[in-house]
């Protein structure tokens, strides 16, 4: 953090944390025997050895190709490579201050809109609000930027309001995680002030999940008719005033939102004991529909876990969402062996697609701010499935190249001469670096 974008990093880490961590704290604390487990049945359904045999090397491998490094053959550092294209980008948005005024704007504006559009177009709303967060990044960067300090305080306030508004966090909590390095990119950061922020991070998602429940329970019913954010901080500080804040009990909330290992061993007990192993037959019909437009293909496979919770896990959910996640598919599609492969496959394609970005950058430095558009719903890709990783990726840069034909300047706002020459190759970047741009 402070030399590179860490999204790569992120994805790594809360798939760990999810499929690894997690499943760790179940098996000697949150098993069978423990009440709340037994009663949400939310402990782990397989043998530790038989889920970690799978999962361990799977996520290894996933991780392997997705973090393996972009070699940088410049005095040996990439953090001069986003250290140019942040100077080059601030060159280019000086004349054009109000930019990223305008995409907030629309973005916000398109977040109410979106709710009463068809659900088949919804997404398109939904990118445009997701758009305001790289519009936050233009505001940054832009040196001319009018009242800027009051904006980067208003905007992120404006999320949590309607976070509190909604009761849904997902944002707030992801969008963060996406963004944070983006503002300590050419800023010197001690290794204690690192793990102080990585800590702070931790401990705010553990507080937001013990009090996310209550929090809803209050709110969606329709009984509470005061202000939401007076509520909210109600919560936290009763929370934070309990004697028992770190007991088994308190923390069984986090546990059960956070232990994605629960529903890959649903998978893993019910595949091949009581149904074969599916062969990637709808698993490629997901990714076939990744790149086919609904226009096209009508009745074409939907993102999201109710199939696959209901077809590999054999539970049928309603009124809430879950799902298997991409590891949980490979296993109940390819058995240990091939789920294994596919996770590499899987790796290695997010890493190719933050590639072809970097490579975009060279020409169009700008493309940098829109990362967080990007790989937004790839962050916590554990807990979607392959299809929503894809097709968010896909989408996502579709929806860019239309906005950029429509409305170019937002992406080559300047014309400034561009001193830097960056090579993207297979397996480096080479970097001639000019310190005076």
């Amino acid at each position: 953090m402070g030399k590179t974008i860490v999204l790569l990093d992120i994805v790594a880490f809360f798939s760990c944390f999810t499929c690894l961590f997690m499943p760790v704290i179940s098996y000697n604390f949150y098993n069978k025997e423990y009440y709340l487990a037994r009663a949400f049945k939310v402990y782990m359904h397989v043998p530790e050895e038989t889920y970690f045999n799978y999962t361990l090397p799977a996520l290894s491998a996933f991780t392997l190709a997705m973090c393996w490094p972009l070699k940088v053959n410049y005095a040996g550092s990439i953090r001069d490579f986003f250290k140019a294209k942040y100077e080059q980008i601030s060159n280019q948005l000086r004349p054009h201050p109000y930019l990223g005024i305008q995409l907030v704007v629309v973005g916000i504006v398109m977040l109410y809109i979106s709710a009463f559009l068809p659900s088949s177009v919804r997404f398109i709303g939904v990118l445009f609000y997701f758009s305001s967060f790289a519009g936050l990044l233009y505001i940054y960067l832009t040196p001319t930027v009018p009242y800027k300090k009051t904006l980067l305080v208003i905007i992120p306030l404006f999320t949590l309001g309607n976070a509190l508004q909604t009761g849904m966090f997902t944002v707030v909590t992801y969008m963060s995680m996406t963004l944070i390095s983006f503002f300590f990119i050419g800023n010197k950061a001690s290794f204690l002030k690192k793990i102080l922020l990585f800590i702070t991070g931790i401990f705010l998602m553990i507080l937001l999940q013990t009090v996310k429940g209550s929090f809803r329970k209050a709110t969606w019913k329709g009984e509470y008719q005061g202000s939401k954010a007076v509520l909210f901080q109600e919560l936290v500080s009763r929370q934070l005033g309990r004697s028992d804040l770190w007991t088994a009990k308190a923390f069984f909330p986090v546990y059960m939102r956070t232990n994605q290992g629960v529903n890959v061993s649903l998978v893993m007990e019910r595949i091949p004991k009581r149904q074969p192993f599916d062969g990637g037959t709808y698993l490629f019909e997901s990714v076939a529909a990744a790149f086919v437009p609904r226009f096209l293909w009508p009745d074409k496979p939907e993102a999201g876990g109710a199939f696959n919770m209901e077809h590999y896990a054999g539970v049928k959910i309603r009124g809430w969402a879950t799902d298997i996640g991409p590891i949980g598919e490979a296993y109940g599609n390819f058995a240990v062996t091939g789920g294994i492969i596919f996770m590499f496959l899987l790796g290695g394609f997010i890493r190719l697609a933050y590639r072809k970005v970097l490579k975009v950058s060279i020409k169009t430095p700008i493309v940098v701010l829109w990362i967080p558009v990007l790989f937004y719903q790839t962050v916590f890709s554990m807990e979607n499935d392959t299809l929503q990783v894809l097709n968010s990726l896909i989408k996502s840069a579709f929806f860019m190249y239309i906005i950029y034909k429509i409305y170019p300047v937002l992406f080559k706002p300047g014309t400034a001469a561009d001193t830097n020459k960056v090579q993207v190759t297979d397996d480096y970047t080479s970097i001639n670096y000019n310190p005076n741009i």
